[in-house]
């Protein structure tokens, strides 16, 4: 994972990068690995000052989309792909006010 952000740092500069982190699941095991990941990403790359993390808690509501959020279960709506990018701009904002 750090060559990742390493080779991104590399080739664009110290740019801000939001990491969009899995949702959470209804799922027992599927929830299980989603958080696990989301945990080994924030814990191994959080000491890089241009990453942050975006956790889209609003998406989900204990383990199931909210209404109006995916279509066929699977992909996200119009809708639901508008609020995940605000959720991106949101935290790459933070980032870069944090970085000043």
């Amino acid at each position: 994972m750090d060559s990742l952000i390493n080779a991104t740092n590399t080739a664009f500069g110290e740019k801000p990068i939001v990491i969009s982190l899995p949702l959470r699941r209804s799922e027992y095991y599927l929830n299980k690995k989603a958080q696990q990941l989301s945990f080994e990403m924030t814990s191994k790359l959080s000491w890089h000052v241009n990453v942050t993390f975006s956790n889209n808690s609003n998406l989900m509501f204990r383990g199931r989309p909210v209404d109006g959020i995916m279509y066929e279960r699977k992909h996200l709506s119009q809708w639901g792909t508008l609020l995940l990018t605000k959720n991106l701009k949101t935290d790459n904002n933070i980032l870069l006010r944090n970085k000043k």
